[in-house]
Order: structure tokens, then sequence, then C-alpha cells
């Protein structure tokens, strides 16, 4: 039977992941899901029809060709339990998974802004580079020493690691995460043809939120519609490269979601920059073991630099 591979990125969450799902759609080699994670391993009722049926279904002119194989990245898997049950049911001679790995300071950095910009700030920016928080989500999901060993031992077929190295060329033809994994998909498949070479950078981020508040009810225009916002309402505005703008209106924030500009004042204008000794000091207190074990895997980051993340502007206009 002719059946397709399946291709699977299974982690880490803010190290690229995003960027490299669309240069690697607009390969034109992959069936991919189009909205990039589909979590479907992670479900307790998870069947293995069922997973194929959200991929794109397409006759294959040519029967005695491989068809595209299936590809998803959905970060967190790397996290599940019962991702690493489900994954079973995929044959290993059908199976190629790769984990981007990211310098796991700044992929707690990265976390960190992310969620400030959408309004989650348990701690303020002044302070988060603070090894007395070691115990927040950003800096526990990049304890990667832990999730990395599982996945090299989970006995699940093909595995590769790809390394972000350098963080301003993430949207790069020539970045490593996506050169690493051309390499590692020719060495895995036979029947891969060449990645279009000459495919126009994208430029920006996969995803930037930027919240506003509203106290009183009013209209503002986005992207190019008027909204009518009831009082107390946030508006929560995403550029989704290379898919465009979208808004959602949020009006059942709860207090702890709603952050005073103290907190969001980069938004208003200012940069937010994170310094390298205070970056350092984390890093050596924090995820020392981590280090170790990417080291012992052949992983090490360049020496980090001050962070600076530039104010993300509004799209709104007050009627």
């Amino acid at each position: 039977m002719n059946h397709p591979k399946y291709c699977i990125g299974v982690g880490f969450p803010k190290c690229g992941t995003t960027s490299l799902f669309h240069l690697l759609a607009e390969s034109g080699n992959f069936n991919i899901y189009e909205a990039k994670e589909s979590t479907f391993l992670n479900k307790e009722d998870f069947s293995l029809d069922g997973y194929d049926s959200i991929f794109k279904q397409s006759i294959n002119p040519w029967p005695d060709m491989p068809l595209l194989p299936y590809m998803e990245i959905t970060p967190h898997y790397v996290y599940n339990d019962t991702f690493y049950e489900n994954i079973k049911c995929i044959s290993k001679k059908f199976l190629f998974t790769f984990l981007v790995v990211r310098n796991p300071i700044l992929r707690s950095i990265s976390h960190y802004v992310h969620d400030l910009r959408l309004g989650f700030c348990p701690v303020s920016p002044d302070v988060f580079l603070d090894p007395q928080y070691k115990d927040l989500t950003y800096y526990v999901h990049s304890r990667l020493g832990h999730y990395l060993e599982r996945y090299l031992s989970a006995e699940i077929g093909k595995v590769y690691v790809l390394e972000l190295l350098k963080e301003n060329n993430a949207w790069d033809l020539k970045n490593d995460i996506y050169q690493a994994f051309f390499a590692s998909y020719v060495e895995h498949t036979e029947f891969i043809q060449s990645f279009k070479k000459d495919m126009p950078s994208n430029n920006g981020a996969g995803f930037v939120p930027y919240v506003t508040y509203y106290p009183e009810a009013c209209k503002v225009v986005a992207d190019g519609k008027s909204i009518s916002l009831p009082a107390k309402s946030y508006l929560i505005e995403r550029v989704l490269v290379p898919y465009g703008y979208q808004t959602e209106i949020v009006t059942d924030f709860n207090e702890r979601r709603k952050t005073g500009l103290d907190r969001l004042r980069y938004l208003s204008g200012k940069a937010l920059t994170f310094k390298k000794e205070d970056i350092q000091r984390v890093l050596s207190k924090v995820f020392i073991e981590d280090l170790d074990v990417l080291e012992k895997n052949g992983i090490q980051f360049p020496p980090v630099e001050d962070v600076t993340y530039e104010c993300v502007e509004s799209r709104l206009t007050m009627i």
C-alpha cells in the first residue's frame, strides 16, 4: 500500500517553529495541516484514521510514486505524556519527527514577552530576570534537558534535533533550523527532489499580539472594519505572518489579566531591553543542568547579549 510518511514537529514552543512551518509549507514538499498545530496526538481517543483525515486528501496521479508526507508542527507535544503513547500507533518506518531547541533563557524571555503583549503579567519586566521566579511557566517550559532526553530515548523512529543559533534570522531561507531540517530530511527520505531555494523571505514574526483596553464603550476601525466595543473590553490584535491581520474582542478578562500600563509601557513606544548580565545570571542559576544535557548532545549556544523587543504598534483608529 502506498501510504505517505509523517513529518511531525514536536517542540519547543517559542523556538522558531512557526517560521519554519511557513517555509516548509511554501516548499511544496508536504501535505500540511494548514493551522500548523493540530494537537491531535494529545487526544485521549486518538485514532490513526482520524489523524490522517485532518490532512488534505489528494489523488496521486503517479501510483508508483510516494505520496507527499503529512506534516504538522505542534510544539507542545514534547511536554505531553499522551503524545508519546499515541505516536507509537505510527509505524517507525513512516515516521520522521524533529525538535527545535533554543537557548533556554532566550526561549523564556520570548515566551514572557509574548504573554506580556497579551496582558498576562505575573511579574513586572523589571524583576522578571530573577532566579527567585524559576517556578514560573516561562522557566519551567524552558527546562529543555529533561524533555530532550525523553525525546531522544523514546524509540519513535527517526528523530532530529535542530538548533536555533542565530536569533535574528528565523525568516531567512539560510537560517539554521531551515538548513538543518533540509539536511536531516534529505538524509531520511529517498524520494524528495529538492526544496525551493528561490522562495521570498518573509519578514516579521509568526504571531504578534497587541492588546488595547477600553474602559468606555466606543467604536474603532480595525483593518478597515468598524467595530463597536462594550465598556471594559479588550481588543486583541494579531498579526499572523504571512496570513495577515485579525482582531478578537475579549470582554471577560478577569482581574488577574487586567494589567496596568506600567507593565505594558513598551507598547506605548518604549523598547523593552533585558541586560546580558541579568540573562547570564539566570542562565547559570536556573538552567545549568539543562545546558549540561544540551552540551552532552553536542548543542552549544553562542554567548548571550542584550535582548531588546521593540514596541508593537496598534493598527486601530478611533471613530
